[in-house]
């Protein structure tokens, strides 16, 4: 997560998701990565970034729950819905699908 390419951090978390459990040591780097100090200066690739990571977190499950407070912190409108179900799936609950 401390690449300085977006992609590869996206990747990265995305790949930590697709672990699942088995990669709930990843998720102290994941909500630190989620902490950002100003969300108005994103730019599209840190809004990808930031949302392959909620993912990656809710795909990991009841092992993210230490990132709650980080997802929690999420207000940017492109990430926020994304923070918001990746608690979901954390805390086993359903999660709507929108396709």
């Amino acid at each position: 997560m401390k690449d300085p390419a977006g992609t590869v951090k996206m990747t990265a978390a995305l790949a930590l998701g697709r672990v699942g459990d088995a990669a709930t040591s990843a998720v102290p780097a994941l909500a630190a990565a989620l902490e950002v100090p100003d969300e108005t200066q994103l730019t599209n690739e840190d809004v990808q970034v930031l949302r392959n990571i909620a993912y990656a977190l809710g795909d990991i499950g009841p092992g993210a729950r230490s990132a709650i407070p980080a997802l929690s912190k999420v207000q940017h409108l492109r990430i926020k819905y994304i923070a918001e179900e990746a608690i979901a799936k954390i805390e086993g609950h359903p999660v709507p699908t929108w396709h």
